[in-house]
């Protein structure tokens, strides 16, 4: 039987999405988004496989999103009374959820690289509009299925650093003409405890 290594890892995401609108009779239209910071607390599992290979599993708490620019009709008026027309502006979409990603992963003395499915829980979607006012989503589904690419390095026995880049293959938008998809980069510091 390999050995088990489990830790603590936590760290911050920059996490966009694809989003697209496409109504019947009608082009369709790829909203601009911009990247969303946000963190990442978890713990993680290892399990030695052999001298190059092991299996890892994550559980991690993750707040991701995106920065969506749309157009704003309202009139500024500036300090010396010139009206300007419509401008644009960005809506932040929120989403926290409970990551579930698996890897198995190749050792090449410190370095490792990884491969492998996740799951994503959702705990709760909110957008924050042009008043800084949060307002909840009700159209983010429950459940987000992606794949995952890691690579990291190990300075210690014990510490370590992580990137991941996660790809979501579901839709995770229930209205019929929109579709949207998670992407996202994970930079993380891995603590060992055994």
């Amino acid at each position: 039987m390999g050995k088990r290594n489990l830790g603590l890892k936590a760290g911050a995401n920059l996490s966009n999405q694809y989003k697209k609108v496409s109504p019947p009779g009608y082009p369709a239209d790829r909203s601009e988004t911009k990247p969303l910071a946000g963190i990442q607390i978890g713990a993680f599992m290892k399990h030695t496989l052999n001298d190059r290979l092991r299996f890892a599993m994550e559980l991690n708490y993750a707040s991701t999103g995106s920065k969506t620019e749309y157009l704003r009709t309202d009139f500024i008026v500036d300090a010396n009374g010139n009206i300007s027309g419509a401008t644009t502006g960005y809506f932040k979409d929120r989403i926290q959820t409970i990551e579930i990603p698996a890897f198995i992963q190749y050792n090449i003395e410190k370095l490792h690289f990884g491969l492998g499915p996740a799951i994503s829980i959702k705990i709760s979607a909110r957008e924050e509009g042009v008043d800084n006012k949060f307002y909840k989503n009700p159209y983010y589904k429950s459940l987000d299925v992606g794949a995952n690419a890691m690579i990291g390095y190990s300075f210690y026995k014990t510490i370590g650093l992580n990137i991941k880049y996660v790809y979501g293959i579901t839709d995770v938008d229930r209205r019929t003409y929109y579709r949207v998809n998670n992407r996202g980069l994970a930079f993380s510091v891995l603590y060992s405890l055994k």
